[in-house]
């Protein structure tokens, strides 16, 4: 499956780091193949041998910049639960440069 930037949704798994791409342009709500593929990814981490959840997709969920709010909110109101249930750690997106940690569990790291 291919997503913007000719990426494929794909998870690396390096010393203890287990890294997902996700895309913020293509289908992701719970029927979507997308939200299917995270959902078994993230039930297949062993967090004894893989502590660390990184997630990454460009438009930020969370930034105090208001003009992006709108472009993925519909995303983060079907991916959001799931990502917290599965206890990812910190989230990278572009657009915006700025740090907001959101419910006191996830560091959403925004850079431009």
């Amino acid at each position: 499956m291919v997503v913007e930037g000719n990426h494929e949704i794909e998870e690396q798994a390096r010393g203890g780091i287990h890294f997902i791409m996700l895309g913020a342009y293509i289908a992701y709500n719970k029927s979507g193949d997308q939200y299917k593929w995270l959902e078994r990814d993230l039930a297949n981490v062993d967090r004894s041998k893989t502590p660390w959840l990184v997630a990454t997709w460009h438009p930020p969920w969370y930034s105090s910049y208001k003009a992006h709010y709108r472009e993925v909110e519909c995303m983060r109101v079907a991916m959001e639960e799931l990502l917290y249930s599965y206890g990812v750690d910190i989230v990278f997106n572009g657009h915006i440069s700025r740090s907001m940690l959101m419910k006191g569990q996830i560091e959403f790291i925004i850079t431009h």
